[in-house]
């Protein structure tokens, strides 16, 4: 929760008493984002007098991988690659992902 333009006046002091009692106390240090599914954004408009609220959904994505690795890492079961037989299918469905190095070739001592 964020409380926004709230001031010293004792109807605000009870307005930002009663909007945090409504929500529980978050520790920043220790909280973990997958836990957080929701933010709430109280606002103060002090010409009207009224209090504006929003209310967001939080969601974590993982980013700078490719299309078909987020994917696999956004599922929350692990594909069956038991029935593929070879590296061909994995490679064609997405599944190989490390670098191997070609069949007949030998692998570079500096880079293993």
């Amino acid at each position: 929760m964020v409380l926004n333009n709230f001031g010293d006046a004792p109807h605000q002091k009870l307005a930002t008493i009663t909007f945090q009692n409504l929500f529980p106390p978050i520790n920043v240090r220790k909280v973990k984002l997958s836990t957080c599914q929701r933010a709430v954004l109280i606002d103060y408009d002090k010409a009207t007098g009224r209090f504006n609220l929003r209310h967001y959904t939080i969601s974590a994505a993982p980013t700078g991988a490719n299309r078909k690795l987020r994917k696999l890492l956004m599922s929350r079961t692990m594909p069956d690659m038991g029935a593929l037989t070879g590296e061909d299918q994995r490679r064609e469905r997405g599944y190989l992902l490390l670098a191997t190095h070609p069949p007949h070739s030998k692998p570079n001592p500096r880079l293993c």
